[in-house]
């Protein structure tokens, strides 16, 4: 029987003195710690201050997928920012109460830790992480806009460092248990989360002060002194001033609110956090970031039994090349059989090789355990013939070019209810589904580049397509992990034929002069995830050029295409993978391609190219800015005008899931918040200066307004 029992949480007497406190918060899969839970965790540590025959108490999750974490997203946005600032006072108050309880504490930590969870944790004496590639240590606030305030700017770094604990909660740094136990940030390891409390907690003790012993000598020689805080302070914060984009403030809050916890003690960095968050909740940034989880949010609810009944799990896939290795990964980690075709034994064998180095590598860095990977390892087959393809629910072609005939060929091997899908972004479905038997099974499932940290997967079908093949498919997406999206049937789809215009307009601005990497920061600092010519070196030159021969019916009577694309697939500059492109990629940072510059700019049509050099780099940055996004925003109304995307909300979350500045909410949100009369003049003087590819989509005023 418990000793504690509450709605959220309840409290077990084990044996020789020790309490468990276990979490279970009612409906989902993690603890959300909202105030309901706070109050009663507060009250059960008023009953355990009070009972003498405890000597150690043990915070474990009650259920299978994680510790614990801060609200969702859906609760976050339905509150005030004022409601928001008071409970990040009340769970100041109760992780101030669970630091100074008279109890040794120990958080038990298996699953993801993130937010509130990890605070949570933070305020125990001791971590102790169980060793499952789920277990995962971060701070994702600043993802929708907010910091972490409960505590944690203030208690983090004390225990881990200031350097380090910068790099978790400016930039994102998320550790799993090796990187956590050598951070100092879990205590010890152990396998199993039910196991008695680890050997070093045989005699408990309150932690008085932070565990030095795993300092590092640079941790020692900076942050011991305030001069050394200082010069650590003062490099993130140029580091932020040279990443962060414009328009984001909550890295800045966060520095803030660390630099005020070092400098004027604990009680004032909680204060400035309090009112730091109610700040960021009234930002435009926060609300665009808080839509774009909620709608992620809305794929990761829970299945049915009858849902993951009908899921897909046997796929068949064509080839590793291009994009097929990572798709066996992603579908075999993701708990799907796979058999993989290749063309004869040498690329098969070269094939399965790199996928076991694959395995090995996410086992090396800690994000799998080696029974993982044999169970995945295990759940691919290889055959240079169609063995294992005659009961296989889906196919996956990721070749290029794929044809109506191949896909006729692939027919006559699999089974008549059988998915066929292609993977390729150059060809519609309608034009592969000439000649096929049953034209209603074949679909395209577009994987954006590169299929391992893409979230956004577009899926189309012909009007001969089934709807039930898309709802497979659909679903088959978000059993990935992955975010689906239904686009209009068309080269290049939705995202790459979007992109088409802006990758033109960069090439301009470096054939009108500008340096590429000043191109580059200007989509940085608006807050794009790459800038474009570092895009087209990752996407790779010569796929942009058949992107662009593709999508050029679509676009060339109102954006003429240039030819530089041509120039660099018949030089061989394709980027990344040639090492060559607008930039060359080497081990060091990127530097740029002097010879392609003055190639591009020996072929330009720009009588004096040097004259952007009488421009203020300001002012460079503002022109790029504005023909970048003008541009960008007046294509997407042209998606929307055209039919590629049915809604402008649907449009914007698309984008902002692909690369879009997320914070800045989608393209059609960022031209509401400039108004339509200032949008409006802006593309009007582009117009009458650059010509009429920037002269406003007729739906643009009626999406906008």
């Amino acid at each position: 029987m418990a000793f504690f029992q509450g709605e959220n949480l309840w409290i077990n007497q084990l044996a020789d003195g020790v309490a468990e406190l276990v979490l279970d918060v009612p409906g989902g899969k993690t603890n959300a710690l909202g105030a309901a839970v706070l109050e009663e965790l507060g009250k059960s540590l008023d009953v355990l201050e009070k009972e003498e025959k405890f000597k150690l108490l043990l915070v474990r999750a009650g259920k299978a997928h994680g510790f614990a974490a801060g609200l969702d997203t859906k609760t976050l946005a339905e509150m005030t920012p004022e409601q928001i600032a008071q409970l990040a006072g009340q769970a100041q108050r109760v992780l101030d109460k669970l630091e100074k309880l008279r109890l040794p504490s120990v958080a038990v930590v298996a699953g993801a830790c993130l937010g509130g969870g990890l605070e949570l944790a933070l305020a125990c004496d001791y971590r102790v992480a169980i060793e499952k590639s789920a277990t995962v240590f971060g701070f994702p606030e600043l993802e929708i806009g907010l910091i972490p305030a409960w505590g944690a700017t203030v208690r983090l770094p004390r225990l881990i460092g200031l350097e380090r604990a910068l790099q978790m909660l400016l930039g994102g740094r998320r550790l799993h248990p090796r990187d956590a136990l050598a951070w100092g940030l879990a205590d010890a390891i152990a396998a199993d989360s039910d196991a008695a409390p680890p050997s070093f907690l045989a005699n408990p003790t309150k932690r008085v002060s932070t565990d030095r012993s795993r300092r590092t000598w640079r941790q020692k020689l900076f942050e011991s002194t305030r001069l050394g805080r200082w010069f650590i302070m003062r490099g993130a914060r140029r580091l932020l001033e040279k990443r962060l984009p414009d328009d984001m403030p909550a890295p800045w809050e966060a520095l803030e609110a660390v630099r005020t916890g070092l400098g004027g003690g604990a009680a004032a960095g909680l204060d400035f956090v309090r009112e730091a968050v109610c700040r960021l909740a009234h930002s435009d940034a926060c609300r665009n970031l808080l839509q774009l989880h909620q709608y992620r949010d809305h794929f990761r609810l829970p299945s049915t039994q009858q849902e993951v009944a009908k899921r897909i799990r046997r796929v068949g896939v064509l080839g590793a090349a291009g994009q097929g290795a990572a798709l066996v990964t992603l579908a075999v980690t993701k708990g799907c059989q796979v058999v993989l075709k290749e063309t004869d034994e040498s690329a098969l064998g070269y094939a399965l090789l790199r996928l076991v180095a694959t395995f090995q590598n996410e086992v090396s860095r800690g994000a799998m355990s080696e029974v993982e990977m044999s169970r995945c390892l295990n759940q691919i087959r290889g055959t240079t013939a169609w063995r294992g393809y005659d009961d296989l629910e889906l196919v996956l072609d990721p070749r290029d070019q794929t044809s109506a005939s191949a896909l006729s060929a692939i027919e006559d091997h699999v089974p008549a209810q059988a998915l066929l899908a292609s993977t390729d972004a150059l060809r519609t479905v309608a034009s592969v589904q000439d000649g096929v038997k049953r034209p209603e099974r074949v679909a395209a499932v577009h994987f954006l580049h590169p299929v391992g940290r893409s979230v956004l997967v577009e899926l189309a079908g012909s009007r001969a397509t089934s709807d039930e093949t898309l709802s497979r498919l659909n679903d088959f997406v978000i059993a990935l992990g992955r975010f689906p999206q239904r686009v209009g049937d068309g080269p290049g789809f939705f995202v790459y034929r979007f992109l088409a215009s802006y990758f033109n307009e960069a090439v301009l601005l470096v054939k009108e002069g500008m340096k590429p990497e000043r191109v580059d920061e200007a989509m940085a600092r608006f807050g794009m995830l790459h800038g474009p010519l570092e895009h087209l070196d990752i996407l790779g030159w010569d796929f942009v050029q058949n992107l662009v021969r593709a999508v050029e019916p679509a676009l060339g009577h109102r954006i003429p295409l240039d030819d530089t694309f041509g120039l660099m697939v018949e030089k061989k500059w394709l980027g990344q993978k040639t090492g060559l492109g607008a930039y060359r990629h080497g081990k060091r940072r990127l530097k740029v391609h002097a010879r392609w510059v003055s190639q591009l700019r020996l072929h330009s049509h720009v009588e004096a190219p040097h004259q952007m050099d009488a421009i203020s780099v300001a002012d460079q940055l503002q022109l790029a800015k504005d023909r970048l996004v003008g541009l960008m925003v007046n294509e997407a109304a042209w998606c929307l005008h055209e039919g590629v995307m049915g809604q402008a909300g649907e449009l914007d979350k698309a984008l902002a899931l692909a690369g879009w500045a997320p914070h800045r909410g989608g393209p059609i949100q960022y031209a509401k918040q400039i108004g339509w009369e200032n949008l409006k003049q802006k593309l009007l003087n582009l117009a009458s200066r650059y010509g009429p590819r920037y002269k406003p989509c007729p739906l643009l005023e009626r999406v906008i307004v």
